[in-house]
């Protein structure tokens, strides 16, 4: 399944639902930066009735991931 693809800012990855790190497994999320060791990238967290919405960071290696396509909209810090 690993195609290691390489990956950009503003890819769609989708992070392997298997991974040791249970954090995330199986999320989607959209790459912030990429380095030698994998991507940083975010999950976009909705807005709740009394809860401000946000982004939730990790970083991720290059074996435990899939790139899956190109974010349409990626909001920066300051979106949200």
């Amino acid at each position: 399944m690993r195609t290691q693809a390489k990956a950009s800012v503003g890819d769609v990855i989708q992070i392997d639902p298997s991974r040791e790190n249970e954090f995330f497994r199986g999320c989607f999320a959209i790459v912030t930066a990429v380095a030698g060791w994998g991507v940083q990238a975010f999950v976009s967290i909705p807005k709740s009735r009394d809860e401000m919405p946000g982004q939730a960071f990790t970083r991720v290696p290059w074996d435990e991931f899939e790139v899956i396509g190109k974010a349409v909209w990626a909001p920066n810090r300051e979106d949200t």
